[in-house]
């Protein structure tokens, strides 16, 4: 169900012409660095693409490069496993550790991919294997200092133009696309099935999911739902044959990893965070309320402190108007909360929904935790500001240092809320918000606010106590 609404979700956005997400057989990736060259392969120049602030140095500007397996977001540390015309600066120029091993593969992997190079992919060759033999063809352009010291760490993403295409990346020449993409079509072997996602029958299986990254606490170079590094964890007679476990084609794989992907970016206004759950809402069908959602449990940002309220006045507005009462309210949501469980990624709930029962029953949150107040507090609390409030106040943390709390328990609440008005809030809300006031002698906002909803869920549960 899961794997299932996401896949759809990418062909909705896919659809709908979002360039942010990525398109079949391509990743979208950030670029520091662009070598770029003549038509005989020498080196004219070097772009730095990466921001530099503060005397750091963050990722460039991010580009649509070709995607031809789990690689393209982690490395296997094999050493041979390498991208099509971009990577690290261990494969693309060979610097780093394990460096020309590395560069060998890159080298191995484009000539695969090309079999018949034309003058692009053969420039690109030449210079490949003159870098191979010696590291020193790039000083004439390599002339920055902290550049080269970035470089040789081996980690910056680099990638190659030509001279003469004004800029435009190699991997995006109308030529290099076209025999890319229909050697990518022409990809034969590996086991054939049935795809548990869309159903299709005699289909390629991909072999290896691709990761899951921005999970909070989990892997920076990411992590799998879905993965067997163990005989316990197979199927009978499936030893050693990871993808035919659980048989998913290599098109619905990157279609649900991608989504899960762009959900869970930088900046994405699908996605919040609660605790240990990185939480992400999505829609069966585009609805304006997809992306607001996320700010009723969200802290709302400096620039903008008054969007946590103005979401929650507009789901009540929306819910006493009858707006979710039309088409919208049946609109399916979908909410997904996913935990850091070392190399794999846990699923900590998920809950789908039709719009007016989800509105429903974040309403009935808000009302169990509303409470007489101060004019100078906030007239909605938001889920963070209701767990601060259980925490010891500190010079540094006024409203209560959160990490103090135990990690699952936002998790636990915004499941509680999403599992319905009769569902009970996780016993530690209660235990500590009482903990809480009888350590300090004070009865705050947020404290006073936690109890009676424990007490408002508790009732309607067993209203004959």
């Amino acid at each position: 169900m899961i794997l299932q609404a996401l896949n759809d979700y990418y062909q909705r956005v896919m659809e709908s012409g979002d360039s942010d997400i990525a398109p079949p057989g391509w990743v979208r990736k950030p670029v520091d660095f662009i070598v770029v060259l003549d038509p005989s392969g020498r080196p004219v120049s070097l772009q730095c693409r990466q921001i530099i602030e503060k005397g750091k140095r963050k990722p460039g500007k991010a580009e649509l490069l070709p995607n031809i397996g789990k690689q393209a977001l982690k490395h296997t540390n094999s050493g041979v496993d390498a991208n099509l015309l971009w990577d690290n600066a261990a494969f693309a120029l060979g610097f780093g550790k394990d460096g020309l091993k590395k560069l060998d593969s890159f080298i191995t992997t484009i000539t695969f991919r090309f079999p018949e190079p034309n003058e692009s992919i053969q420039a690109l060759l030449r210079f490949l294997r003159a870098q191979h033999e010696s590291q020193g063809t790039l000083d004439l352009v390599l002339t920055s200092q902290t550049d080269r010291e970035a470089l040789a760490s081996g980690a910056p993403v680099v990638t190659f133009s030509l001279s003469t295409d004004r800029g435009q990346l190699l991997c995006h020449r109308e030529d290099i696309r076209q025999l890319y993409e229909t050697s990518a079509s022409k990809e034969s072997g590996g086991p054939r099935g049935v795809c548990l996602i869309t159903g299709e029958n005699d289909v390629a299986i991909t072999a290896n999911e691709t990761v899951i990254k921005r999970v909070w606490n989990a892997q920076s170079s990411g992590a799998n739902i879905i993965s067997f590094n163990k005989r316990a964890f197979e199927s009978y007679g499936k030893t050693e044959r990871g993808g035919e476990n659980s048989p998913i084609s290599k098109a619905a794989s990157f279609a649900y990893t991608t989504a899960l992907n762009h959900l869970l970016r930088e900046n994405s206004r699908n996605r919040t965070q609660v605790g240990d759950a990185s939480t992400v809402f999505w829609a069966e069908r585009e609805d304006e309320l997809e992306t607001a959602i996320p700010d009723l449990f969200g802290e709302p940002p400096k620039d903008n402190p008054d969007r946590h309220v103005d979401a929650v006045k507009a789901l009540y507005r929306a819910i006493d108007t009858g707006r979710l009462a039309g088409p919208d309210g049946t609109t399916r949501y979908y909410v997904l909360g996913l935990s850091p469980n070392a190399a794999r990624i846990a699923v900590r709930f998920f809950h789908c929904l039709p719009l007016l029962e989800l509105a429903g029953r974040i309403k009935q949150h808000f009302n169990d935790v509303q409470i007489a107040h101060r004019e100078s507090d906030p007239e909605q609390l938001s889920l963070k500001r209701l767990l601060q409030g259980l925490c010891l106040a500190t010079k540094t943390q006024p409203f209560g240092d959160i990490d103090r709390l135990p990690p699952n328990i936002g998790g636990a609440v915004v499941d509680a809320i999403l599992a319905g008005p009769n569902a009970p809030y996780p016993h530690q809300l209660l235990n500590l918000a009482v903990v809480r006031c009888r350590a300090e002698q004070d009865v705050s906002y947020p404290r006073a606010a936690a109890i009676k909803a424990c007490l408002n869920r508790s009732i309607r549960r067993h209203p004959q106590e």
